[in-house]
């Protein structure tokens, strides 16, 4: 239940799309509904604060577009938001939580603008205090053909 109110915040984003995780593993089903929301324009802030990122998490965060990547170590808080929808739930942005049962509660900003704001507050809060993190996005180059190559050289 939690991962699908997750994906209706990543589809419903408009502007920017906010993810506050320990764990950082992310699905290919997550990944898909990033890189939608990504093509769309959408700002996608992560948080998070366990593990290092391996090399394989790093490359697959760098092929979606408008990405922010923040660490913060002492991070447990797990909250996922957009504009109109909040997350506070038990199920850490990790594959394997997508099959655990996990609760959380959903907040409209609408029905539930306090509580909305506060948590978006606390947010911020430890944003301000993160280490922003650089993900490297090269652009792949075509290596030219050997044997194109030795054609052109002269002897």
């Amino acid at each position: 239940m939690v991962v699908a109110r997750l994906e209706e915040i990543l589809e419903g984003a408009k502007n920017e799309v906010t993810l506050v995780t320990p764990y950082l593993q992310i699905s290919k089903t997550l990944n898909e509904r990033l890189q939608t929301a990504g093509e769309r324009g959408v700002k996608i802030r992560f948080l998070y604060g366990k593990d290092e990122l391996k090399p394989n998490q790093r490359s697959s965060l760098a092929k979606i577009a408008n990405v922010e990547l923040y660490y913060y170590e002492d991070l447990h808080a797990k909250c996922y938001y957009n504009e109109e929808k909040l997350i506070i739930t038990s199920m850490n942005m990790y594959e394997a939580s997508e099959v655990n049962r996990e609760m959380g509660i959903l907040l409209d900003v609408k029905a539930d603008n306090s509580a909305f704001k506060s948590a978006i507050q606390e947010t911020e809060q430890i944003i301000a205090k993160a280490e922003k993190q650089t993900i490297s996005r090269k652009k792949r180059t075509r290596k030219k053909n050997s044997i194109a190559k030795k054609k052109e050289s002269p002897r």
